[in-house]
This record gives structure tokens, sequence and C-alpha cells, in this order.
């Protein structure tokens, strides 16, 4: 794969030298060398597929961790919530007890 990419920039560099660095002038000349030479294309049309594929797979693969991460920062902040309503009720229980024996005394 790295030779397609050295390929690619050796003609870009070479296009850009006999175009005296026009972008426009250069990818119209590299593309004009790619229709003198099938077997170039073909061979860079292959390198470029399989390293949008790779690049697919990669983005792809990121997304799902990214997505379980969320979903695993999710649960954890949902369990925070649980246990602080739990403890917030048995506290809450705990006051009502101590004040219903404070009243069961004096009644």
């Amino acid at each position: 794969m790295q030779d397609v990419y050295q390929l690619i920039r050796e003609l870009a560099r070479k296009a850009l030298l006999a175009c005296e660095g026009n972008w426009n002038k250069a990818e119209a000349l590299i593309n004009q060398w790619l229709a003198k030479d099938p077997a170039q294309k073909q061979q860079l049309m292959q390198a470029l597929l399989a390293f949008h594929i790779r690049h697919a797979i990669a983005t792809e693969g990121r997304r799902q961790q990214q997505q379980a991460a969320d979903l695993r920062r999710e649960a954890l902040m949902a369990q925070e919530r649980d246990q602080e309503t739990t403890q917030t009720v048995e506290e809450f229980l705990r006051e009502l007890r101590r004040r219903g024996g404070d009243e069961g005394a004096r009644g």
C-alpha cells in the first residue's frame, strides 16, 4: 500500500512541477497521464478502494466503541442515581422512624 501512496505523491509532484504549481492544471495532467496508462489507473483505483474500505471499517469500529463507552457511562450514571435515591429514601425512613419513636415516647 505504501508504494501506491508514493506513486500518487510522485505523480502529484511531477504534475505540479510541470504545471508550475497550478493545482487545477496538475489534476488535469494527472488525469491525462492515467488515461494513457490504464494499468496504472486500475492499480490506483484498487489501492484507493482498499484504502476507503479500511477507513470505513476503522471509522465504524471507532463509532461502535464510542457507542459502547457511552452506554457504559450512562449505566454508571444511572447506577449512581439509583444509589443516591436509595440512600435518600433510607435516610428519610430513618428520620421518620426516629420521629415516630419520639412521639410514641411522649404519647
